[in-house]
């Protein structure tokens, strides 16, 4: 094999490498809150619900108000009563810096835990303030992560 044949095929699979890798935004957009059910109204950008969530490991996911019902979000956590922690991630989601958005990258997962469904549920709890006098309230939708390159 000569030098530029070597070259190529290197050039080639660095490419690949780097077209696997890359990460996708998904940005779930919160329209409108319920206080009598909890619920959110979650869509993503080309507006189909975003209750349950498909993401891939490397992923980012921002959450974002985008109505007045909702004053702000006050904490986005596991579901504690869940038998293994879920939030599979650099550290739990937080929110950015004088912002109305939350943000979330998803880590790599140990294959073990894909199974059979291929996937892995992450239950999650949304607790959000109302606009007005009404308390905190809470919702659960549900992200499932896919491992990368499927």
């Amino acid at each position: 094999m000569n030098i530029y044949r070597i070259a190529g095929l290197l050039s080639l699979y660095l490419l690949s490498s780097i077209i696997s890798c890359k990460t996708t935004t998904y940005v779930i957009n919160i329209t409108a809150g319920d206080t009598t059910t909890q619920k959110l109204t979650l869509q993503q950008t080309d507006g189909s619900s975003a209750d349950t969530i498909k993401v891939h490991e490397d992923d980012k996911v921002l959450w974002r108000i985008k109505t007045e019902t909702v004053h702000k979000i006050t904490d986005i956590d596991d579901k504690i009563s869940m038998a293994q922690p879920t939030f599979i991630t650099e550290r739990k989601p937080h929110k950015r810096f004088f912002s109305r958005t939350w943000v979330e990258k998803v880590n790599r997962v140990v294959k073990a835990q894909f199974k059979d469904s291929g996937y892995v549920k992450e239950f999650y709890f949304i607790k959000w303030k109302p606009n007005g006098p009404d308390s905190a309230k809470t919702y659960d939708p549900l992200m499932q992560i896919y491992p990368r390159g499927y």
